[in-house]
């Protein structure tokens, strides 16, 4: 249930981001489970462009690739212990949310 109402919540703010950031992909980032759902059930059923970084991060250098980060579960396996609130990450976060990115941290 709880994936279910993350998953509502997401759907209106990326319908929003999809009418103002068009062509852009959205970026899908953390652990397996969370972003295979929010790619099957609101990216894929929303027709958004969509790339999925499963237990994995997307370089704060790439940031400006998307229309929305989106920040899932934390990570495992070899990026386990990393995180995007530190250093030249969240500048980048704020960057890019400071010039109309959308960021969503779910998790």
């Amino acid at each position: 249930m709880k994936i279910r109402v993350n998953a509502v919540l997401a759907v209106t703010v990326l319908m929003l981001c999809g009418m103002v950031h068009a062509g852009k992909p959205v970026a899908l980032m953390g652990f397996g489970t969370d972003v295979k759902v929010m790619k099957s059930d609101v990216t894929d059923r929303c027709r958004y462009a969509s790339e999925v970084f499963e237990d994995d991060w997307v370089s704060s250098a790439d940031y400006g690739k998307y229309s929305v980060l989106y920040f899932g579960e934390k990570l495992r396996g070899k990026a386990k212990g990393k995180n995007w609130l530190d250093g030249e990450a969240r500048a980048a976060a704020e960057r890019f949310v400071a010039e109309g990115g959308t960021v969503i941290v779910a998790g």
